[in-house]
């Protein structure tokens, strides 16, 4: 019934989660103004937006899920000087600072699920952060129909695609429902 994403980008979720309700959240305020003009266009109800840096922001809203597709580290470089590889500049203190507290952050409202869209260079470290922070890994799909990722046009030079991680979060698990 409720998502949070941490990391919204350009609005593709956002119309994804068109029936539920949507916060979203982006450290760009040039896509924060986007989404919320979405929603505004296509009169989405239930839609709440901030433009925060997402390893120090927790919504005000609780929240079932989150579902995110953070950024892929050095690949995709945005403007600004809060960007996650601006203020992390070396992998091992993106992923292990910048991308910690973004998932600590987001289990502060104990949400049920927890899931994120990932290149699957930097998939394993990213799934081992979030078995680290108590969530337990539920299964991995594949997204797309080949093995390329959204940053390429052709099948060379293939960076092994991008996958779908789905957890639940520990704290919410109970072993008899499955």
């Amino acid at each position: 019934q409720s998502i949070y994403d941490p990391c919204m980008g350009w609005g593709h979720r956002l119309l994804g989660a068109k029936d539920i309700t949507y916060i979203g959240n982006d450290i760009c305020e040039e896509t924060y103004l986007g989404n919320k003009n979405i929603a505004d266009y296509f009169k989405m109800e239930n839609k709440t937006f901030y433009n925060h840096p997402a390893e120090e922001f927790i919504p005000e809203e609780s929240y079932e899920a989150v579902f995110t597709c953070p950024p892929y580290f050095d690949v995709e470089i945005y403007d600004g000087d809060d960007t996650s590889t601006e203020r992390y500049k070396d992998y091992d203190s993106w992923l292990n600072v910048w991308w910690r507290k973004v998932v600590q952050n987001c289990l502060v409202k104990n949400p049920k699920y927890f899931s994120f869209v990932i290149n699957n260079t930097y998939k394993a470290d990213m799934k081992k952060v979030c078995l680290e922070e108590g969530l337990q890994f539920i299964e991995e799909v594949p997204v797309g129909k080949n093995t390329k990722n959204h940053f390429q046009r052709s099948s060379e030079n293939s960076f092994k695609g991008e996958s779908l991680l789905v957890f639940k979060y520990w704290s919410n698990y109970d072993e008899n429902a499955g």
